[in-house]
């Protein structure tokens, strides 16, 4: 039996430089073109959005041409502040800070076998709401 595909993404670097590197299920690391069982060939990212993206095309390549089925999940950012802040400067600090990541690795790469579920966030929907 073939196991469930899924990806990690491992500290690199130091505090002060954190870089990443994506390995995958059987602990093979991204090169950028192939998986390879030497880790010093893992491909550096430098920001953890890049990361992101890199692990998206990856599960997304893995996926193949299998139908999708989308769901949509909100999420709330709510700023408690002295001062009210401008749009511009909630979207900047969200889209820098928020990480959203999955535990592939203790609950699979979906709800039903052979399925790979993909996750993102779509910042170009972010408003303003009433309190």
């Amino acid at each position: 039996m073939e196991s469930p595909f899924f990806l990690t993404v491992l500290p690199k670097g130091t505090p002060a430089h954190p870089r990443f590197v994506i390995a995958n299920q059987l602990q093979q690391v991204w090169t950028g073109q192939t998986w390879s069982d030497e880790k010093g060939n893992g491909l550096l990212f430098a920001e953890p959005n890049d990361v992101g993206l890199a692990c998206r095309e990856l599960l997304l390549a893995q996926a193949g041409n299998k139908p999708v089925f989308r769901f949509l999940a909100s999420i709330e950012i709510e700023v408690r502040s002295d001062k009210k802040p401008e749009w511009a400067e909630v979207a900047v600090w969200a889209i820098r800070a928020v990480q959203l990541t999955v535990d592939y690795h203790q609950h699979g790469s979906g709800p039903a076998s052979g399925s790979v579920v993909v996750l993102k966030i779509d910042w170009t929907t972010l408003r303003e709401i009433e309190s």
